[in-house]
Parts: C-alpha cells; sequence; structure tokens
C-alpha cells in the first residue's frame, strides 16, 4: 500500500510541475518584461533599421536610431501608447512617449520633419520610429 501511494504521489507531483512549466509563457514581444520601459526603447520588432546618430548639443549629446516599419502609424502609435502605460512617470502624446531623457517619436514615413539621413523607408514602409536618449554633459 505504501508503494502505491509513493508512485501515484510521484506522477501527480511530476503532472503539477509540467503544467506549471506548460502553462507558463513568455510575455509577447509587444509587452514589456520586468525591467518596465526596457522594450519601449528597444529596437521595434519587424523594424528595419534607417539610421543611429549621435548629435552634439551645448549641453548635452542626443544619440537616436530611427526605424522602418511597414505598420500603419495608428497601429505602432497604438503599441508604444500600451508599453509607455507600463512605464512609471512616462508622458504619452499621440503615440509619441517620453520618460525621462528617453523619448520614442512615432511618424508617418512619407511626412518631413523626424531625424533622417541618407537611408528612407522604402515605398512599402508606413510608419518611422525614432528612439533617442539625451545625455547631458557635465558642467
Amino acid at each position: 500500500m505504501q508503494g502505491r501511494t509513493q508512485h501515484g504521489l510521484v506522477p501527480a507531483v511530476f503532472f503539477a510541475v509540467i503544467l506549471a512549466v506548460s502553462c507558463s509563457k513568455p510575455a509577447p514581444k509587444d509587452e514589456p518584461t520586468k525591467g518596465g520601459c526596457d522594450d519601449l526603447f528597444a529596437p521595434p520588432p519587424r523594424g528595419q533599421k534607417l539610421c543611429e546618430e549621435h548629435v552634439n548639443a551645448s549641453d548635452s549629446e542626443i544619440a537616436w536610431s530611427s526605424y522602418a516599419l511597414d505598420e500603419p502609424r495608428a497601429d505602432v502609435a497604438h503599441r508604444y501608447e500600451g508599453l509607455g502605460g507600463h512605464c512609471k512617470d512616462a508622458k504619452i502624446e499621440n503615440g509619441n512617449v517620453t520618460v525621462g531623457e528617453r523619448i520614442v517619436t512615432v511618424h508617418d514615413a512619407n511626412a518631413a520633419g523626424y531625424p533622417s539621413c541618407e537611408k528612407k523607408p522604402s515605398t512599402s514602409q508606413k510608419t518611422v520610429v525614432v528612439i533617442s536618449k539625451r545625455t547631458l554633459r557635465a558642467p
């Protein structure tokens, strides 16, 4: 009888462990990880890198990268608003998110006015995401 209890308990515990492991799944790519804002400022999934530059200002340096996406601007903006909602002290406006000295802006690919370089979005790419970080210089 003791053998049956032991054998019955082991498979039950094993099943519970397998069930727990199979039911736990990683967060989808567009949701933030434990780090909160880390995914917000990571290169966008399915984005094609256009530029990566550093700009010097009188009191700071701004590092920025831009990425082109095939998705419509409204869809991309909605995704970034969701990601920004998980960041403490985030300011969210029209798909653009500011957290401290870091900013993500979402632009129509065919619009003017966003930072760009020689590489331009293709005709099939509808949106450009610009991710930037400002670093203040010591006085």
